[in-house]
């Protein structure tokens, strides 16, 4: 089964075709609007400059509250260990 990301019905495939932009511009804006810091990284060119450029759209409440109503599963990216409570 592939990734989340990689299915074309994934709800992030949708959204960011519907904003017109790439499924990484669509999940860092969303960080930016929730107010979280993000660090975007790639090596490719054409990445790196969709990743600069998180504030050309704004996505919708009804959206915001739709991506943050996912089950996201127990991820962490951490792992199981939380390093700002940890030794």
């Amino acid at each position: 089964m592939p990734a989340e990301g990689e299915q074309s019905d994934s709800p992030f495939k949708r959204l960011a075709t519907k904003y017109d932009v790439a499924e990484a511009q669509l999940l860092l804006r969303w960080g930016v609007q929730n107010g979280y810091p993000v660090l975007p990284k790639s090596t490719n060119p054409v990445r790196t400059r969709e990743n600069l450029d998180p504030f050309s759209f704004r996505i919708d409440d009804a959206d915001m509250d739709y991506i943050r109503g996912l089950d996201r599963g127990a991820g962490l990216a951490w792992g199981e260990v939380d390093p700002t409570t940890h030794d």
